[in-house]
């Protein structure tokens, strides 16, 4: 098992030594006499605090930067150039944080039109089920309009039944009849046949 602590490239301490030594820590003394390490540290915390709100980028860049300016600019230069970006080299390390909010904005700005439309195809999902939910009450409106006309249907077939059942039962409950074999036996000597004159 391997650990890269200070990076891919470096691999063991006394690489980062030399890595150190060669572009972070200056060992010989500045223009003015003063520590180059000091005037470094100074300098990368420096420019942290002025371009913190314009760039984003590890610590380890800005001292990069610091040591750049150190060893590239006479001293009394330093403090005019500590305002401008970073060096062309050195550019690449170094993220705008304008670039990052119209990155972000950019970003938001897509995602919402994906939720926009999102948000279209649920509503279509809506109308199509308004539209069902209509078909539906129609076909119950029809439904009940049909129940109504089969329970009228049903109510008048029991209804007759009821009459058929009453008049057979009447029927069933009748007492017998005797009729007299005789009767209107004296009134056939009495008809008379007739010709019809009116027609």
């Amino acid at each position: 098992l391997t650990i890269l602590k200070y990076s891919n490239n470096l691999q063991v301490s006394s690489q980062f030594q030399q890595f150190s030594q060669k572009y972070l820590w200056i060992q010989e003394r500045d223009r003015s006499g003063a520590d180059a390490n000091t005037c470094v540290e100074e300098l990368t915390e420096k420019l942290m605090e002025i371009h913190r709100d314009n760039y984003e980028s590890a610590e380890i860049n800005y001292s990069l930067w610091a040591n750049w300016l150190v060893s590239h600019l006479p001293a009394n230069e330093i403090d005019e150039n500590v305002r401008n970006p970073p060096p062309s080299h050195l550019i690449h390390l170094f993220r705008s944080t304008r670039e990052r909010i119209a990155f972000q904005v950019q970003n938001y700005r897509r995602k919402a039109r994906l939720s926009f439309d999102a948000l279209d195809e649920i509503k279509g999902k809506i109308d199509h089920l308004k539209e069902f939910r209509v078909r539906l009450v129609e076909c119950y409106d029809r439904l009940q309009l049909t129940m109504t006309e089969y329970d009228n249907k049903i109510e008048s077939l029991e209804e007759t039944i009821r009459i058929y059942q009453n008049t057979f039962q009447a029927i069933i409950e009748a007492p017998d009849l005797h009729i007299d074999p005789t009767l209107g036996a004296e009134f056939e000597g009495r008809v008379v046949e007739q010709d019809i004159i009116d027609h």
